[in-house]
């Protein structure tokens, strides 16, 4: 698929590449380093999507999304992406952003159809409190205040504890998060705003998925073995070309169904977006997996950061659900439309 952007959207896309540029760096040093852009992104992006009169910058969820892509593939130190899909998702369910935008606040997201955070069984709702705790949550230790989408409504508290936890995931931050909190506003599920979120994670995992497989090309193209570049062997280059094609199935499924959310398309965004974020799941993974293969047994060390790449794949894909659960809701809504 073609797609034509605005001239909007080719700024919001140059500008996510130079402020991404110098984000990758060898691998020690890649965790080690608090980038300058995290403070960037929060002070004058985070509105990105919200409209202005409820104290954004405008734009849709196709701006934030290409925003997403962009940085991310460049594995980019930052709780930006979980807060802006905290936001997206508030707004969406009716629950106000203005503050969270004003005070500087970082945001993130939990979601009952998460397959990375185990909900406890003490979770209960008591006179407008939330009462209990909830582990593995992404960038949980930076978080002032929680989106919490359930089956039936949406909720933002603020948790009153936090331990950090140990992950596979080098680059994002998960915490256990312990509530005994008033719950400070709530929002309706009724037009399913986790679709935003959704949308999102498909395109910061179809990012993760072009960093990975660049960084495979480049090494091919330098690398050489028997006297030739090894990105020559059919054995490097077929592998690659298979993940390309797969990244481009998933970048063309995450565009339309952004542009289904933001109600540009006629059809049911439901089943596209379910497609695109198991599609980006699945691309991901085989990209990061494929990057480690073509570097070799170099690709697990922190000589490089292919491994990073898969163990932000992996987290990533965890989110809002398994591929597996979007496949299933992707077949389900099919079969309802025949």
């Amino acid at each position: 698929m073609e797609a034509i952007f605005t001239e909007q959207q080719k700024i919001i896309i140059n500008t996510a590449k130079k402020m991404a540029e110098n984000g990758l760096d060898d691998g020690v040093n890649l965790i080690n380093k608090n980038h300058n852009i995290d403070q960037v992104l929060f002070t004058e992006w985070s509105g990105l999507g919200i409209p202005e009169e409820n104290g954004g910058l405008g734009g849709g969820i196709m701006d934030l999304a290409l925003l997403f892509q962009e940085l991310s593939t460049k594995l980019i130190k930052t709780n930006f992406f979980n807060h802006a899909i905290s936001l997206q998702v508030a707004h969406a369910s009716g629950i106000s952003t203005k503050d969270a935008l004003l005070n500087n606040e970082k945001w993130c997201i939990i979601a009952e159809s998460d397959s990375s955070s185990l909900i406890s069984t003490k979770i209960n709702i008591k006179n407008n409190r939330l009462i209990g705790s909830y582990n593995h949550v992404l960038d949980g230790d930076v978080a002032n205040k929680v989106i919490i989408v359930g089956v039936d409504k949406i909720i933002l508290v603020a948790p009153i504890d936090c331990k950090i936890s140990n992950s596979s995931d080098l680059i994002q931050s998960v915490a256990s998060l312990e509530f005994d909190s008033e719950i400070l506003d709530q929002g309706s599920t009724k037009n399913n705003p986790l679709l935003n979120g959704l949308a999102l994670s498909a395109a910061k995992l179809c990012g993760i998925a072009r960093g990975a497989i660049d960084l495979a090309v480049d090494y091919a193209n330098h690398r050489e073995q028997f006297g030739r570049k090894i990105g020559s062997f059919q054995g490097v280059a077929h592998q690659l070309a298979e993940a390309e094609k797969d990244l481009q199935t998933s970048i063309s499924l995450m565009l339309y169904s952004c542009w289904s959310v933001e109600g540009k398309s006629t059809i049911n965004p439901h089943k596209y977006i379910h497609a695109a974020k198991a599609n980006a799941s699945i691309g991901a993974i085989l990209a990061a997996e494929t990057s480690i293969q073509v570097h070799g047994g170099m690709g697990m060390t922190f000589e490089t950061p292919a491994h990073l790449y898969l163990r932000q794949a992996l987290s990533n894909a965890a989110q809002f659900g398994s591929y597996k659960q979007h496949f299933k809701e992707t077949a389900k809504i099919t079969m309802q439309d025949k």
